[in-house]
């Protein structure tokens, strides 16, 4: 199964991956820009997602706990990541251009909400000669 998906980048949603749309079991992915003051609020329902900060800056709000964060670019930092479990609600809001990635699996509920930060990261290098990459 081939799967071509378009990003419309008119939109505050530049990418909407949903399991209907994708054919998918259990994933979904959805890319956010938000212009400078613009607000971004979603439910997790029954998932648990993994908010990644692409580039620019905002203020991240879930369970009660609020964190700003920035990101120059995904190839020049590593990212915050926002853990937020199922039955939640996340809040963004931008303070400059600020792109994010949302993440989602189903989950049971068994962890609080967490940011991880780009210190708490480990990078390993992988592959060889021109396929060596970090991750």
């Amino acid at each position: 199964m081939k799967h071509r998906i378009q990003s419309d980048y008119t939109q505050t949603k530049l990418m909407d991956v949903t399991r209907e749309s994708a054919g998918w079991e259990y994933l979904t992915f959805r890319v956010i820009r938000l212009q400078p003051g613009e607000r971004y609020v979603e439910a997790t329902g029954g998932d648990e997602v993994a908010l990644v900060p692409l580039q620019g800056a905002g203020t991240l709000s879930a369970g009660g706990q609020q964190w700003a964060v920035a990101r120059e670019s995904v190839f020049t930092q590593l990212p915050h990541v926002l853990y937020v479990p199922p039955g939640q609600e996340i809040r963004v809001e931008a303070s400059s251009m600020f792109e994010f990635a949302l993440g989602g699996a189903p989950a049971s509920g068994q962890y609080p909400v967490r940011l991880f930060t780009p210190e708490e990261q480990r990078v390993e290098v992988r592959g060889g000669g021109p396929a060596v990459r970090e991750v």
